[in-house]
């Protein structure tokens, strides 16, 4: 047989082998039994793939086991995380769990994610794209923004990139950027601790602020986490070189740092995730200075990994450069996109 006919043969086993390995197996409280591949459990939501009616959503509460021989990722409400497959259990509520060396009985609602440990990179990959535009011909005025972000996570690490951008514009002429660029790597420890660092660049010419360039070291604590909401927070210093739009020199800062970050889910249709958090940066080399930004964004799922955005933010610096306002503020309105969530 010639080698490209070895090959095709080959590539059609596999690809045969691949669509055959849906064997996770989901057991409904009333009994009913499905066959598919658990794509991920996050908010309380299953995302189950099956032969016949395609990727699903089913709460977790409506489910009784969970059978696989493919192996997982599972956070725990208490912040502890269990690597291994997944069994069923004799005791009403309680799901096993084999590791390498052991096997745990574990309470059903007691666990806030689950996530299959991914063999390829691009399958540990997943991130969003959103795209939104406004403009009124009354007053010639316009605005457009884009924000975009990805996660990479391995068993011990998760690293963030997301970007926004929003331009602003009247009578066809540009006259405001508010743009952040930002790339986090966080690990989570023992007892709900967490340890990372942020690079980020910032421009926002409403504020005065030609390009930040900003390096965060932080630590931080998760204080809730359950299947509906999250809380957390992060503070660390933020050492800072700003460039301002009425100067070409810079200045070299050292701030403090503090987030506060929340998460809810909602159920019931439309599905509804809202997201808010408050970076505070209190001045330490240039004391009495003092700067936050805060946002707060609505996702209302249209269908099938579509969603339309909702975002307010409110950026403030007590004390710009020149004359230059001390505050910015906006809302937005985009629909996003979302892969492998």
């Amino acid at each position: 047989m010639p080698k490209i006919g070895i090959l095709l043969l080959v590539i059609f086993i596999l690809h045969s082998i691949a669509f055959a390995e849906k064997t996770d197996d989901i057991v409904m409280n009333n009994g009913n039994y499905l066959t598919g591949e658990i794509k991920k459990m996050h908010f309380g939501m299953l995302t189950f793939d099956t032969d016949d009616m395609g990727t699903i959503n089913i709460k977790w509460e409506k489910i009784k086991h969970v059978i696989s021989k493919f192996t997982f990722e599972l956070d725990l409400e208490n912040g502890n995380k269990l690597v291994g497959s997944l069994d069923s259990s004799s005791v009403q509520g309680q799901i096993l769990v084999k590791t390498a060396n052991d096997t745990f009985s574990i309470n059903k609602d007691d666990i806030v994610e689950i996530a299959p440990i991914k063999s390829t990179f691009w399958e540990k990959i997943s991130g969003s794209i959103a795209l939104g535009t406004n403009y009124a011909k009354s007053t010639g005025t316009g605005q457009f923004n884009f924000a975009g972000s990805g996660t990479f996570r391995s068993r011990e690490w998760s690293t963030n990139s997301s970007l926004n951008s929003i331009f602003s514009f009247q009578n066809k002429q540009e006259t405001a950027k508010n743009q952040n660029l930002s790339i986090s790597v966080q690990r989570l420890l023992p007892e709900k601790w967490l340890l990372g660092a942020i690079l980020s660049f910032e421009q926002n010419t409403e504020l005065g602020i030609q390009l930040r360039t900003s390096i965060i070291p932080q630590g931080g604590y998760i204080f809730l986490q359950t299947n509906t909401n999250a809380f957390w927070l992060n503070a660390g210093l933020s050492f800072n070189n700003e460039i301002f739009t009425d100067s070409t020199a810079s200045t070299y800062n050292v701030d403090g740092f503090a987030q506060l970050q929340y998460q809810i889910f909602i159920y019931d249709h439309p599905q509804t995730t809202l997201t808010t958090y408050l970076n505070a940066y209190p001045g330490l080399t240039d004391w009495g200075r003092f700067r936050f930004n805060y946002n707060i964004a609505f996702d209302w799922e249209l269908f099938s990994n579509f969603y339309w955005d909702l975002t307010f933010y409110f950026n403030y610096d007590n004390k710009p450069t020149g004359d230059a306002a001390t505050n910015d503020y906006g809302i937005n309105s985009a629909i996003k996109f979302s892969f492998n969530q």
